[in-house]
Parts: C-alpha cells; sequence; structure tokens
C-alpha cells in the first residue's frame, strides 16, 4: 500500500504545482487542513475517496482524472518498489 500513497502524493502535488497554487490554497480549496495535505503530500496518509474528490475540485480537476494520474504514478513506481498490493493473477 506503501506504493498507493507514494502514487497519491506524486499525483497530487503535480497537479498542486501544475495549476501554481501554495500548500495553504490547495488545502483551502480541497477543504481539508494544511497538515492533512501535508501528510497526504509525503505518503503518510491514505487520501479517502471524498477527499480526493474534494482535492481535485479545489484544484478545478475531474476526480477521475487525478484517480488516472495516481495510477500513472503507481505504474512507474511500482516496479521500483515491489509488486505490493496487487491483484492476483487470474
Amino acid at each position: 500500500m506503501r506504493a498507493v500513497k507514494r502514487a497519491f502524493a506524486d499525483a497530487l502535488l503535480a497537479e498542486i504545482r501544475r495549476h501554481r497554487f501554495a500548500r495553504d490554497e490547495a488545502a483551502a480549496s480541497g477543504n481539508v487542513s494544511r497538515s492533512y495535505l501535508q501528510y497526504l503530500l509525503k505518503a503518510e496518509r491514505h487520501a479517502t475517496i471524498g477527499t480526493l474528490i474534494s482535492l481535485a475540485e479545489g484544484l478545478g480537476i475531474a476526480p477521475e482524472y487525478l484517480m488516472a494520474k495516481t495510477m500513472e504514478h503507481l505504474g512507474r513506481i511500482r516496479p521500483l518498489i515491489g509488486s505490493e498490493g496487487t491483484p492476483p493473477e487470474r
């Protein structure tokens, strides 16, 4: 699960930077505290689906776009971290 947290953190940070938000602005627009945003960006916490939606909408992007970016990052970092969290083969 560490890979998932890291992938979300990377995707979220990239979007915050792309939209040129300060972290305080990103937290406020996403209706989360700055400290919680910091935990997410350091991959120390999992975001709930509600938090993902709130942050995405605060950044002016679709939640599914943020999720897709998370999956792209996950595809890049999983080989580096290991295959933890992958579903069993069918």
